[in-house]
Order: structure tokens, then C-alpha cells, then sequence
């Protein structure tokens, strides 16, 4: 047995247990909402801005962070945050009533850890979005719970029964009844615990709620603003999926020295957005190498893309559900599934047939992409409809649905602890 496997079993287990069961001995206050995430992004970021600006007299919403940068700017603009290793926010964390956190997995044991103070609490898992591929319990090929099942022994099953027990949510957000079914089996919840809303990120995406900028990297979105809006130069954003075992393919097929010459010639800036998790963030090298082109940029990996994918003309992605949020401005998207076959084979399955869900053309090659880029900044754009079409299957709400979200939520907290099935506002065509 290995060594790490026994500490966390016969001693931290024990330890958050005892944690835990004191912890849901302390009143919980319904009005004081946490909210915790890896990084100030995603659906908790926005969330919490738009709460923040709309129902501030309503209820008190805190941010709790181990980023000292991400504190400072926090309470520059009056928001009320404390640094993860301070005590305002273990006292808070045993007052909370209510806890707003996304994908837990990424946050990294310490995040997890916080849990063993939210047992009486409301946990509201916004997720992080449409799952293309397979996540949590169905996954049995990338990093989900599935996989993990399946190679554990006994114990280790033990272990991770305890960790699922203290991370499983009162509450879970699901963009439409289709994804609600999937959830159910992705995370084992009761159809009960589902809640039908668009996302707080989209909501985020198509208004700009005062504080987005905080975690977005605001130099580098005024660059790329002033090159959108005074050169008139078009935004494609390159946004890939993190990967198992094919990351640095695309580094290898692309030329760039082509690609630069072929963006001055549309007039268009090439953004790279890498996934947080990609290996590929500490390879200083090929940063370097991008930094000479003109026309090509990296984007901070740990910084939050959606200002930036506002600003996007042409969104060119693989396997990503961020191509499912961007449906919501019709803009062109690109799919550059350059290793589908390998991807499948070896790193995730995925919950629908990848040719139905994706309104793009499908590239292959780096001579296929150009070619397409070319013909899409020129204007040509055969898929608008689709986009609408497969908006509607994976969202049945529009933005404006996060305010019936927040009413939704405080309702089941305040009054009878049972879910409102339907977030209101239809989707639109």
C-alpha cells in the first residue's frame, strides 16, 4: 500500500471528519454567500460581480482567494474578499450559508479542503461548462472520478467515497434539460438537485458587469481593443482543450513564420489561449519564439479569456466547451481537430457525435486552416443557422436567466430547501 494512501486514511480523513462533524455544529447565516474558486474566473466570477452589483442589499456575497494580487484588486473596487489563509476567512467559511464553487478538480487539494467547513451549508456547483467530452463518473479515460474507480483498490475506494461525500452538491446548474440528464449520471445526483439556468459567464460574456476586468489581464485586453476597433484588424482566437498526449502537435504542424505573413495580408491578429492545465504553459521556449511575430500573441493562461473572447471575430477551437458560450454572439468558429481520431482513442470520449454538435468547418491540417481563416475573414459564413440551432439544444435560457438563478437559489436557502425546476427566460432565435 502506498504510503501517501495510508496518511490520508488513517490520519487527514480521520482528521477532516472530526473537522467536518464540529464545523456542523456552528449556525449558518442564509444571507452570507461564499464563494471560492482556483483562479477569479469563470461561472463564480460572474456570479458573484453580477450579485455583487444587483442584490448587494440583499445579501452578503464574499470571495475567498489565495491570490494576494486578485485580493488587492478585489477590494480596490469595494468588494468584500480575504486571502484563503486568514482568519476573516476560516470564520467566515463556518458562517457561510451558502457555498458558490465551480470545478472543484482544478482548484487543487487545498480548495477541496475547505469543504470540511460547508457541512451545513447550501453548496452550489455552477460547473464550468456544456460537456462535449465526458466528465466525473463518466469519464473512464481522461483524470474523471470514472477512470480513478476503476484502477482503485478497496481502500482507495474508501477514500475517495469520504472525498465525494463532502464535495457533492445541494445544488448543481445545468444549461438545459439534455445536460441535466447527463448530469445525473456524470455526478449521481437526484434530478431533484438540478437547476435549469444559462450560465453567469455568458450573462458575463454579453454585458460587462463593473469588476470584470479584475483577473482578465486589462493591459493586454486594451492592446487587442485598440487593434480590434482603430487598426480594424479581426480577433481569432485559438482556444484548444488540454490533452493527455498530443499538447505539442500543434506547435510542431504550425508554421508561424507562414501564419504571421498570412495575418498581414487579412489584417487579423492570432491570439493563443492555452488550457490552465496544459504542460505546455511552462515551455518558456516557444513563448519566446511567438513573442517576435507581429501579428501573433499568447494569452496569460491563468488569466480569464472572456474579455478577450468578446472582443473575438473568429474563434478556431477543437474539443473545448468554449466554442458552446460563444455560440451565444454567432460568430464564426473554426474546429482544428487536427489529432480527432488519437484524441478519442486515448484521452476522452465525448457524450455526442463530434461531426452533429460542432457549427464550423472542420480543419485537419495547417494549410486547411488558412485556407479557411482566409475565406472567413473575407466574410464567408455557411454555418449562422447552425450556430442557432445547436444554441438552442444546449441552451434553453437566455443570459438574463441569472437573475431568476439568484432568486432560485435564495429561495431554496431561505424558504423550503427544494429546488424551482425551470430558470424562466426561453432562448431567443
Amino acid at each position: 500500500m502506498k504510503l501517501a494512501l495510508i496518511i490520508k486514511l488513517l490520519i487527514l480523513d480521520p482528521i477532516a471528519w472530526i473537522i467536518y462533524t464540529i464545523t456542523g455544529l456552528f449556525p449558518k447565516s442564509s444571507k452570507i454567500w461564499i464563494f471560492i474558486s482556483n483562479q477569479f474566473a469563470d461561472n463564480p466570477k460572474y456570479f458573484y460581480l453580477y450579485l455583487n452589483q444587483f442584490h448587494r442589499n440583499e445579501i452578503r456575497t464574499i470571495w475567498i482567494t489565495r491570490s494576494k494580487i486578485i485580493l488587492k484588486e478585489l477590494r480596490k473596487k469595494g468588494l468584500e474578499a480575504y486571502h484563503l489563509y486568514s482568519l476573516p476567512a476560516f470564520y467566515y467559511a463556518l458562517k457561510g450559508g451558502v457555498l458558490i464553487y465551480g470545478a472543484v478538480g482544478e482548484g487543487g487539494f487545498i480548495y477541496r479542503a475547505l469543504f470540511v467547513f460547508f457541512k451545513k451549508s447550501i453548496k452550489v456547483n455552477l460547473w464550468h461548462g456544456v460537456p462535449l467530452k465526458k466528465i466525473e463518473y463518466d469519464d473512464t479515460k481522461g483524470k474523471g472520478i470514472g477512470k480513478t474507480l476503476l484502477r482503485a483498490n478497496i481502500l482507495e475506494r474508501l477514500h475517495l467515497k469520504w472525498v465525494q461525500k463532502l464535495l457533492e452538491p445541494d445544488l448543481i446548474l445545468a444549461t438545459s434539460k439534455k445536460i441535466s440528464e447527463l448530469f445525473q449520471s456524470a455526478f449521481k445526483v437526484e434530478n431533484n438537485k438540478i437547476l435549469l439556468s444559462n450560465y453567469p459567464r455568458v450573462y458575463g460574456l454579453l454585458h460587462e458587469l463593473p469588476g470584470s476586468e479584475i483577473g482578465s489581464c486589462l493591459q493586454f485586453y486594451n492592446q487587442i481593443k485598440n487593434q480590434k476597433y482603430n487598426e480594424q484588424k479581426k480577433i481569432i482566437l485559438y482556444m484548444p482543450t488540454f490533452r493527455d498526449n498530443t499538447e505539442e502537435r500543434f506547435f510542431e504542424i504550425i508554421n508561424f513564420d507562414k501564419l504571421d505573413k498570412f495575418l498581414a495580408k487579412v489584417n487579423a491578429i492570432f491570439i493563443i489561449k492555452l488550457h490552465y492545465l496544459s504542460k505546455l504553459n511552462r515551455n518558456v521556449q516557444v513563448k519566446s519564439e511567438i513573442k517576435q511575430y507581429k501579428n501573433i500573441a499568447i494569452f496569460d493562461h491563468a488569466k480569464d479569456p472572456y474579455t478577450i473572447l468578446r472582443l473575438t471575430d473568429i474563434l478556431v477551437t477543437d474539443y473545448s466547451s468554449i466554442y458552446f458560450d460563444f455560440l451565444h454572439l454567432n460568430r464564426p468558429i473554426v474546429f482544428f481537430c487536427f489529432d480527432l481520431e488519437e484524441y478519442l482513442e486515448k484521452n476522452r470520449d465525448t457524450y455526442f457525435s463530434y461531426y452533429e454538435v460542432t457549427p464550423g468547418p472542420k480543419v485537419r491540417t495547417f494549410d486547411e486552416l488558412l485556407k479557411c481563416l482566409e475565406k472567413t475573414c473575407m466574410g464567408k459564413d455557411d454555418f449562422e443557422e447552425k450556430r442557432k440551432e445547436i444554441r438552442n439544444i444546449f441552451f434553453e435560457h437566455t443570459p438574463d436567466s441569472i437573475e431568476q438563478l439568484y432568486r432560485n437559489i435564495f429561495y431554496y436557502t431561505n424558504i423550503k430547501r427544494e429546488r424551482i425546476y425551470d430558470s424562466g427566460a426561453r432562448t431567443q432565435n
